[in-house]
């Protein structure tokens, strides 16, 4: 079948975004429930978890459809867009870090930013792929240094229970200085780059092949089990199972990173070769079933933020109740939080990117965006400060929301200054 695409899209980009969505609401539901999860679950866990490499890996794609589109055109400053467009993601995002509780690190946008800001300007040398995938390795080794310093202080962390670790996580990562916590850190440069840089890489080979790319497929296939022969190497003592607070925030240990890595690399090329889109499939289930993912894939900044609510609401309606439960030995009903939150997610996301739609149509929208956020913001750190976590947390999501329908909105403009719209056409003409 024929790849169906757009001027700035292709489906299977968004499609893996979307999967990569619904794949981190479903990590973040059973995060709700450690020490309740046995060695079934954990590896479930350790699996889906895949979803947010997924997604930096994706997010080293669109680089390439970026810079195929704009790159070297006279009529786009596309280096001082792109690098501005980054900046205003990390700083608008701060709502959210308030909203995770998290302004000591990187959270997902802050991330996405840096890293994805790094590997455009490294993509745009002319540096060939083995010496790029050569410096991907490199890095990673520089995290591995930093996580094997840190993980003997993690131990004691390992068997608190789950609300105590979270408290005293928190205050051992406020004891690193802020470069150390943007380099190692949850979603830090290091090792996250290593993902962007390697979808980027690996997405414009791709693009640059006619036949089946066998020596992609080999390299990304032999990456899990690089993960899990490092189990058996001496003096690399890892943990074998996420189920702590400590462990996700320095979750790139080598059996995750090489797995995740693998099978990010392995989705992209299957996609690449075989996923035409969902309007071209014929059966409407199908049709339905994978245009939902392209769907979430195109709404993914607002999708981030929407699940985190409904989570939320879940676990406050639901959580004393799965926990009881679960603490007698219904292991299973755990998953029941993920199929709620998800439903409703799903069910809901529609309308609310309708209503941001329309309220962008508002003449005064900027402005209203733009106080819901920062007045929203100014309140969460009140409450922030005052540790009620949970009114500041209900609070946030409105300028969390206003930062998801806003943010497309500087990204627009500040495509708009940065065009030359007196110079002449490009050779080859413009997109």
């Amino acid at each position: 079948m024929e790849r169906l695409q757009t001027a700035d899209r292709i489906e299977y980009i968004d499609m893996l975004k979307g999967a990569a969505c619904l794949l981190m609401l479903i990590g973040h539901s059973m995060s709700f429930h450690f020490g309740h999860m046995g060695p079934a679950n954990l590896a479930f866990l350790g699996l889906v978890c895949t979803a947010a490499p997924l997604f930096f890996f994706i997010s080293g794609a669109n680089i390439i459809n970026f810079i195929a589109h704009y790159g070297g055109k006279r009529r786009m400053h596309e280096v001082r867009f792109y690098l501005s467009a980054a900046a205003a993601l990390f700083f608008l995002s701060y709502c959210y870090s308030f909203n995770r509780m998290g302004l000591e690190m990187f959270q997902i946008f802050q991330g996405i930013a840096v890293c994805t800001a790094v590997t455009f300007l490294l993509v745009r040398t002319k540096i060939p792929a083995w010496a790029h995938l050569a410096l991907v390795f490199v890095l990673y080794a520089i995290w591995m240094k930093h996580w094997r310093t840190v993980s003997a202080q993690l131990t004691p962390l390992r068997i608190l229970d789950p609300a105590a670790c979270v408290r005293e996580t928190l205050r051992f990562v406020a004891t690193f200085s802020y470069p150390v916590r943007a380099l190692f850190i949850h979603f830090s440069l290091l090792p996250w780059v290593c993902y962007v840089l390697a979808g980027a890489v690996t997405f414009r080979s791709l693009r640059q092949r006619t036949g089946f790319p066998w020596t992609w497929a080999i390299f990304y296939a032999a990456l899990p089990l690089i993960g899990f022969l490092s189990l058996g190497v001496r003096n690399l003592t890892q943990p074998l199972w996420l189920n702590n607070f400590a462990d996700l925030l320095w979750r790139n240990t080598p059996l995750y990173f090489f797995t995740w890595f693998g099978l990010s690399g392995l989705l992209v090329i299957f996609a690449d070769r075989w996923y035409a889109g969902s309007a071209a499939m014929t059966r409407p289930l199908f049709r339905r079933g994978w245009g939902v993912l392209e769907y979430c894939g195109r709404e993914s900044f607002l999708f981030l933020i929407w699940h985190w609510l409904i989570l939320t609401l879940v676990q406050i309606l639901t959580g004393r109740i799965i926990h009881h439960l679960a603490s007698n030995g219904a292991s299973a009903v755990i998953h029941l939080s993920w199929i709620l939150a998800l439903t409703v997610t799903l069910l809901t996301l529609h309308h609310v990117a309708r209503w941001g739609e329309a309220w962008r149509q508002r003449p005064k929208f900027a402005w209203e965006a733009g106080l819901t956020l920062c007045l929203g913001t100014l309140l969460s750190w009140f409450w922030y400060e005052r540790e009620r976590y949970t009114a500041m947390m209900i609070i946030s999501f409105a300028p969390c929301l206003a930062f998801a329908y806003i943010y497309p909105v500087v990204r627009a403009r500040l495509r708009g200054y940065f065009t030359v719209h007196n110079a002449p056409p490009a050779p080859g003409g413009d997109v």
